[in-house]
């Protein structure tokens, strides 16, 4: 199981990489450098505390299909992207956060009691966030849960203590017209948010360490270092692979799922792949059978339309590295990849087209984008 020590919460990250072979990426690939400014600060209008209700799920058996996704507009208001270095569990006295709106980076400072980093949703525009560092609580490190709301500037109270991981469902249910949220709590429930107050526990005994599938259905858990897939809305949960996270794990490991492919892909040295039918998780292998260069991954993303892995990971010196990884349609092979140094990965800029670098640049991952050598 993952141990969260308070002295090592944000970087408990093995840093030790294979040789990296770094490249420029041609300008027809890579948007021009945009413009960063800085944005005035806001504060929210007002604050609301709810009380909290717990019921127990029941769970389902068969897997995930393939989906389409609900299409979303933002309003004016809303950010396309709210990031902060190394994303969940990033913590800072001072700082900003980087947002894009209207296609223009900025950097804006957070609501008036942030603390810490979560996630963030441009479906709704909400930032789940913590008003106060890491704390122990037994061998594990826990702190809040507060919600921020870019629509109405107004700023809520979900959870006083105890939680220790938090993401946002990627859609909004078609039924309920809700985005749901996962949240590990009490160190080891894993809990499904309906709303200001409204859980349901999914299941117990797990680790701080998991992803939604992207049409929302489904979660992948780490229990005991294996991975698990588990329907939301009834079902049995399915073990996919053992000795996940065995040897290194940080508060931001969460597998990443190439849903299209039927399987999920998780940060190792650099990462392995486990198929959701329960087959034996793999590393790819390079065209002449290496392993592929790059250190562990702190962050992942993955395009299933142009089969490439997006990682951020860090150089011998711990300097911020991104690795693009082109591979086969099986995922057993790496065909091709390069690395651009001196930038992290801080999200999607179109999902599964091209990625946004903390340097304001964008990376495309279109088939006809070379891989280089």
């Amino acid at each position: 199981m993952i141990r969260l020590k308070l002295s090592c919460i944000l970087f408990c990250v093995c840093t030790a990489c294979s040789s990296q072979r770094q490249t420029e990426i041609p300008s027809q690939f890579v948007a021009p450098k945009i413009t960063i400014s800085p944005s005035p600060s806001f504060t929210p209008n007002s604050t609301i505390t709810p009380k909290t209700t717990t019921t127990q799920a029941q769970h389902p058996s068969n897997l995930p299909s393939s989906f389409t996704p609900i299409p979303t507009a933002l309003s004016k208001n809303v950010p396309k992207v709210v990031w902060l270095p190394f994303g969940v569990g990033s913590s800072c006295s001072s700082c900003t956060l980087l947002t894009v709106r209207d296609e223009q980076i900025t950097f804006e400072e957070p609501p008036g009691n942030f603390k810490m980093y979560w996630d963030y949703t441009p479906l709704t525009g909400r930032l789940a966030y913590a008003n106060r560092d890491w704390y122990p609580a037994g061998n594990w490190s826990v702190s809040n849960l507060w919600v921020y709301d870019y629509r109405t500037r107004t700023t809520e109270e979900w959870f006083p203590s105890g939680i220790s991981r938090v993401m946002w469902s990627p859609i909004i249910d078609p039924q309920t017209g809700q985005q749901q949220l996962a949240a590990v709590r009490n160190h080891d429930t894993l809990l499904l948010v309906n709303g200001l107050g409204q859980t349901i526990v999914l299941e117990n005994d797990v680790d701080p360490v998991f992803s939604w599938s992207p049409d929302g259905r489904w979660l992948a858990y780490v229990k005991h270092n294996s991975l698990f897939i588990l329907p939301i809305n009834g079902g049995q949960a399915k073990k996919i692979a053992d000795k996940v996270f065995y040897q290194h794990g940080w508060i931001g490991d969460h597998p990443i799922w190439a849903f299209e492919h039927q399987a999920l892909i998780y940060a190792e040295a650099p990462f392995k792949i486990a198929l959701m039918d329960g087959t034996q998780a793999f590393t790819p292998l390079t065209v002449d059978g290496k392993i592929p260069e790059g250190g562990r991954a702190l962050n992942l993303l993955w395009s299933d339309k142009h089969l490439r892995l997006v990682i951020d990971t860090e150089d011998y010196d711990g300097n911020p590295l991104v690795w693009v990884y082109k591979l086969s349609e099986d995922l057993r092979t790496v065909v091709d990849s390069y690395s651009i140094s001196g930038a992290r990965l801080a999200a999607w800029w179109v999902q599964g087209e091209s990625v946004l670098l903390t340097n304001g640049r964008i990376i495309f991952l279109t088939e006809n984008a070379p891989i280089l050598r």
